[in-house]
């Protein structure tokens, strides 16, 4: 693609300069010598990047791929038009030695790596050389220039071993119950609603004795907001109490996160310009985002002053239920961020866990219920589960022992991780010419795609059920004697390496035990046909909602309560 700003900048030095050594040659209309060096010059680096390069020049135009759809777009209208990473698993197929090439938009080679062997070259032992892409920028500035996900480098390291203590597995076990007193409070925010009588004509008697239709997704995203501020930073956004209008954090990350037209435009605009000149364009997306990213700022500013003037007041005090060792009382312990240049680094590493460590985790649960709704059989596994663990009724809380005793559950959630990754891919660019495995020269500035979503489904690596849902495969996974063969390099859930996600142990616990509150309490059940599109299952069409996350387009679900031990599950009237 050609490089604009360069472009305008020389095209600006000749239209400065020519005149005064040449006026004979050039109008004396400072905009018309501009553009009659900016247009040539244009054309040109547009013919040799768009036309010449990838399809002649490259040294990556002899690996295997898909043959380009278009003559100046690539691949990119199959993938704006499928939901992200459709496309891959189809070019995975393809005849390979572990890397995939293909064109996006203006024909940007793109390399897709589809063995262990290539993952772990460019996730581990390349990867200071694969880093966090310069496109990334308008994200950044929204979710956090100086935070953990974004920064690169010393500074990455440097942070991730400040923030260890507070993912590591002591202080997690004690967040469990934590994590079980939102899950309850978020199943009663389900359960009312479920209770509320339907207004709608086309449910039949039948129908209503099913339950009721309820967005699960919404109530997962505030409980899981609720988590992350109460387990992350020591402070109750009280989200499930205040409900979805009420709650304008919520709100800022829905309308950052979604997809429409508009959305998607912004974000092409933001491939096509510098991220700056995108961010303030005049546009109804670019102002949504303006506004979601004040908002993040002011609510993390919040958190870090409140929580400073409380150790101020009482130094000496600890947290009861987080034995102060949750992510904002590392920081602020560590003397590092007490400058004013200090808090804003504070408030990006907040804005990056408040996206990360919410809406990833409400993704995997409708997932996770979209599962359930499919395979009900499951649904009932691990009913019996955890009725035969705590027989006389919900616990009052949940700990990790008790997680523990639930097998099933944790096949289940990996299986849903693998199926269904709540972010799709994640990107990385060359940041220097380097070799990979095999000879192939990568050129700087090539982009790397790592398709979770794609790789959990390819039969080389999962065998030929990889496409099925069977938590099945999961036995002995991670369990000392126990034989199984998934290695950890086969789940990209969380990416490998030393940028893997700092927090998965954090999640999968989290996405744990939302599961079990749902099971036990309430039964899900696939929407009828007449009242609503069903999702049908991967092989066949899945309405994906896409952006940064992918879920369900439609969240709602037939919702019942349950009687908690009974055989059949429904609750009796």
């Amino acid at each position: 693609m050609p490089r604009l700003l360069p472009i305008t900048l020389l095209s600006l030095t000749f239209a400065y300069l020519l005149p005064r050594h040449y006026p004979a040659l050039l109008s004396p209309s400072p905009a018309i010598t501009f553009l009659t060096v900016f247009l040539p010059l244009l054309l040109t680096s547009a013919l040799y990047h768009v036309l010449l390069y990838p399809r002649f020049l490259s040294p990556l135009r002899y690996l295997p791929g898909p043959k380009p759809s278009t003559l100046l777009l690539g691949e990119f209208p199959l993938i704006y038009r499928l939901p992200t990473g459709f496309p891959h698993i189809t070019w995975q197929k393809l005849p390979n030695d572990g890397l995939i090439r293909y064109l996006g938009l203006w024909n940007t080679e793109r390399l897709f790596p589809t063995s262990i062997e290539m993952l772990k070259e460019i996730l581990h032992t390349q990867a200071d050389v694969f880093v966090k892409p310069n496109t990334l920028g308008g994200l950044s500035t929204i979710l956090g220039k100086r935070g953990l996900f974004f920064a690169e480098g010393e500074e990455q390291k440097h942070y991730r071993r400040m923030l260890l203590p507070s993912f590591g597995v002591t202080h997690l076990r004690k967040l469990v119950p934590v994590f079980w007193d939102k899950a309850m409070e978020m199943v009663d925010c389900i359960i009312r609603e479920a209770q509320i009588p339907t207004e709608d004509e086309t449910v039949t008697d039948e129908e209503r004795e099913k339950g009721r239709l309820v967005d699960i997704s919404k109530w997962a995203s505030l409980a899981t907001l609720d988590i992350i501020g109460t387990a992350g930073f020591g402070y109750d956004f009280n989200a499930l109490k205040n409900g979805e209008e009420a709650n304008e954090l919520s709100n800022a990350y829905a309308k950052l996160l979604k997809r429409d037209r508009a959305a998607m435009g912004w974000i092409m605009l933001m491939m096509l310009l510098p991220w700056w000149l995108a961010y303030w364009l005049p546009t109804e997306s670019a102002r949504t985002i303006r506004k979601s990213q004040k908002t993040f700022q002011r609510v993390s500013t919040q958190l870090i002053r409140e929580r400073r003037e409380k150790q101020l007041s009482n130094p000496q005090s600890k947290d009861s239920d987080i034995k102060d060792n949750d992510i904002l009382s590392v920081m602020l312990r560590s003397g590092e961020f007490d400058t004013p240049s200090g808090e804003e680094i504070a408030r990006d590493q907040i804005m990056t866990f408040l996206a990360a460590g919410h809406e990833t985790t409400a993704t995997a649960l409708s997932w996770a219920l979209h599962a359930l709704t499919l395979h009900p059989a499951h649904q009932s596994l691990l009913r019996t589960e955890l009725y035969t663990l705590f027989p006389r009724g919900p616990p009052k809380a949940l700990t990790h022992a008790d997680l523990t005793q639930l097998p099933k559950l944790r096949n289940f959630c990996l299986e849903v991780l693998r199926l269904y990754p709540p972010v799709p891919l994640t990107l990385r660019t060359a940041k220097r010419e380097t070799i990979l495995n095999g000879g192939v020269r990568v050129p700087k500035g090539t982009m790397v795609v790592v398709v979770p979503w794609a790789l959990h489904r390819s039969t080389g690596l999962w065998g030929d059920d990889a496409g099925e849902f069977r938590p099945g495969r999961w036995e002995g996974y991670g369990q000392p004697g126990k034989e199984c063969t998934i290695n950890s390099w086969m789940l990209q859930t969380f990416i490998s390496g030393p940028r893997s996600c700092i927090g998965e142990k954090f999640s999968l616990w989290e996405f744990m035990v939302l599961v079990t509150g749902v099971v036990g309490r309430v039964e899900v059940r696939e929407r009828v046909e007449g009242v609503g599109r069903r999702l049908e299952e991967m092989g066949s069409i899945v309405e994906i909602q896409g952006g940064i996350t992918g879920k369900p387009k439609d969240g709602r679900v037939w919702v019942k309560e349950v009687e908690w031990g009974s055989s059949r599950g429904e609750k009796e009237e």
